[in-house]
């Protein structure tokens, strides 16, 4: 009990950690929002039913044009979705299982390996150098190292998760920092209607809808891991340049149960291929 304990205590640790860097990260984004208002001359507006485009004449920076998003204070580039489904579409191979033997002691596993919730006691299994000691978190049992791989996970009505991918040699003990840098390339929702995607530092995801069911999909060679709401068919996030040089595995952890909330498992689900 007294590890269990310790184990929420440093949860929530990092939850709060997690949230002073996305207050600073909005901080941040909205200086540079005003100082770019500020510089930009002669510009053309278009809209468009996702986002807003500014091309401007006179740009005091290099780049051509600014993207910003209608519902978020941060930029990046567009991500073509229609591409991106394209590529899924195409041959990939799915995530099987998860592997019990990285799955923390708090973690229970169905029989058939596609499922994993917050047990809130200690299982009597071995501290082996693969298993998480800390951080309630399993990998997949799929070693990815080349091509297009494609799962789908079932996150429901979850209060929180972490989705995505971290490499073979990631660090595993104690307590993680969930970024590239470090080998983990990840997405999380978390106090039950936030997201974010934890790059250095990380980026606020503000979602107009509560994903059910999210898909990871991996392009080994290009260095891909894009997140999407696969009911809505929409893009969530993706992490691109990504240096893997090794083995990657699917990476997740379904958080604690808390006021009995978030107690749901994560799901492993089938694939339908259109």
């Amino acid at each position: 009990m007294h590890e269990y304990l310790y184990f929420v205590f440093s949860f929530k640790a990092r939850q709060d950690r997690m949230r002073a860097e996305l207050q600073q990260k909005i901080k941040i984004r909205k200086q540079q929002v005003a100082e770019v208002r500020l510089s930009v001359k002669g510009c053309k507006v278009r809209f468009s039913k996702f986002s807003l485009f500014i091309f401007c004449y006179s740009f005091s920076f290099s780049y051509s044009f600014y993207f910003f998003s209608i519902s978020t204070v941060h930029y990046s580039f567009q991500v073509s979705l229609d591409a991106e489904w394209l590529k899924i579409n195409s041959v990939f191979s799915e995530v099987k299982d998860l592997d019990p033997t990285t799955a923390h002691q708090f973690l229970f596993l169905s029989d058939d390996g596609k499922k994993v919730r917050d047990g809130g006691k200690t299982r009597k299994v071995p501290d082996t150098p693969r298993r998480f000691d800390m951080y309630g978190s399993v990998l997949g049992i799929n070693s990815l190292t080349s091509g297009k791989s494609y799962w789908e996970v079932e996150v429901g009505n979850k209060t929180g998760w972490d989705l995505g991918v971290a490499r073979g040699d990631a660090n595993r003990k104690g307590e993680l920092s969930l970024n590239p840098d470090n080998g983990y390339w990840v997405t999380v929702h978390y106090e039950g209607k936030r997201y974010a995607a934890l790059s250095a530092p990380p980026v606020c995801l503000p979602l107009k809808e509560k994903p059910q069911k999210v898909g990871v999909f991996v392009d080994y060679e290009e260095g891909l891991v894009s997140f999407y709401d696969v009911t809505a068919q929409s893009h969530i996030f993706s992490f691109t340049e990504c240096s893997f040089s090794g083995e990657i595995f699917p990476y997740f952890s379904p958080h604690l149960k808390q006021n009995g909330k978030n107690s749901d498992p994560l799901i492993i689900s089938a694939v339908n291929r259109q």
